[in-house]
């Protein structure tokens, strides 16, 4: 439910603010924090969901591979809502799909380049599998022996794909 009303919210967003060529061409009080979205019975912003819900409930990184900025650097929206009875195979496969993007990451000769969603919230995956490249490693294995580490830059413009 939470995923699921996170995506269908940012897109209301976008639609409520058009034309715009990014999220963050919404006015910051009107973005994130802004509290206008029902869930539950009680009014929440996106960061609400997100971080009060999802993150701080759930204990679940693979969340950060299912919600949707409206973004290019963002992941991909699902072509259907995540399910409570699926939502441990949803999430696998989605993040599994995602990982296989060279928009999240990269190989080189001397290291890897991963997008800055690991980098915002190193916290999480770390608290999952004890560093950020043990917590790759599972969607690219040989990451956790890679020696340096590098982000990918962010696009930040909409995804209208």
């Amino acid at each position: 439910l939470l995923i699921n009303t996170y995506n269908a919210a940012t897109l209301r967003l976008i639609l409520d603010h058009m034309p715009v060529a990014s999220i963050r061409d919404i006015p910051a009080r009107a973005r994130w924090k802004s509290r206008r979205w029902t869930v539950g019975g009680r009014t929440m912003s996106l960061a609400d969901i997100e971080n009060c819900e999802l993150r701080a409930k759930f204990n679940e990184p693979r969340i950060h591979f299912a919600i949707n900025c409206a973004s290019v650097g963002c992941p991909k929206l699902r072509n259907a809502a995540f399910t409570g009875a699926a939502i441990d195979a949803e999430l696998a496969a989605h993040t599994h799909d995602i990982h296989a993007g060279a928009r999240w990451l990269r190989m080189a000769p001397d290291g890897f380049e991963l997008t800055k969603i690991y980098r915002w919230y190193e916290g999480d995956f770390v608290q999952s599998a004890g560093t950020v490249a043990n917590y790759v490693s599972q969607y690219a294995p040989g990451i956790a022996q890679t020696p340096r580490r590098d982000w990918l830059p962010y696009d930040w413009s909409l995804n209208a794909a």
